[in-house]
């Protein structure tokens, strides 16, 4: 769960700030940081659904209710991320710049799965600004008449990503330490 919550704060940071961002050198100063502030109240150890988002209580009260995982009990790379997903969901209800979660299904990344979650929000203004232009022209005297422009499905590759996004893929490199055979693909991935 711990591991869970720094690699979701570590996006948080690179997605509100940069990848070189620091907090200030000062505790003074990084007391009165918003960011910084933000981030503390968010994984503070509390209960709450609206300011704790990430705290280990709704870790663990999300994956007890959606996926029947106590306390205590080993919490695989699988719903980890998962749990991940439904949280930064619940919390994009309240903080609407927020980036979005794409979790792999079985190690294995749908391109259409991933542009259908990235264009959410422009394929809506596409859509939209689809029906005014329809609104906008004459009626047809027939619904067949050949000189009625035909409705185009809307691509979503063509449309703009509304985010960020946090790709998960959930595999177990090993079972009790590293497998070295993973060194060399894992590390052209970050190329």
């Amino acid at each position: 769960l711990r591991s869970a919550q720094m690699l979701l704060a570590h996006t948080l940071r690179i997605h509100f700030n940069s990848r070189t961002w620091m907090p200030p050198n000062s505790l003074e100063k990084e007391r009165r940081d918003e960011f910084v502030r933000k981030i503390l109240s968010w994984f503070a150890d509390f209960p709450s659904r609206t300011e704790s988002v990430y705290s280990l209580h709704n870790f663990v009260a999300a994956g007890y209710s959606k996926y029947d995982v106590l306390p205590g009990e080993w919490w695989g790379p699988g719903t980890s991320c998962y749990v991940i997903r439904d949280l930064v969901e619940l919390h994009q209800k309240t903080q609407s710049n927020l980036f979005r979660v794409h979790v792999s299904s079985e190690g294995t990344v749908y391109r259409d799965a991933v542009y259908e979650l990235m264009t959410r929000e422009s394929r809506k203004r596409a859509e939209e600004r689809q029906r005014k232009e329809e609104a906008s022209l004459p009626s047809p005297l027939h619904p067949l008449d050949p000189s009625v422009p035909s409705t185009k499905k809307i691509d979503p590759k063509t449309l703009d990503w509304d985010t960020s996004l946090l790709l998960l893929v959930p595999l177990r490199l090993g079972l009790d330490k590293f497998n070295q055979d993973y060194v060399d693909s894992l590390a052209k991935s970050f190329w």
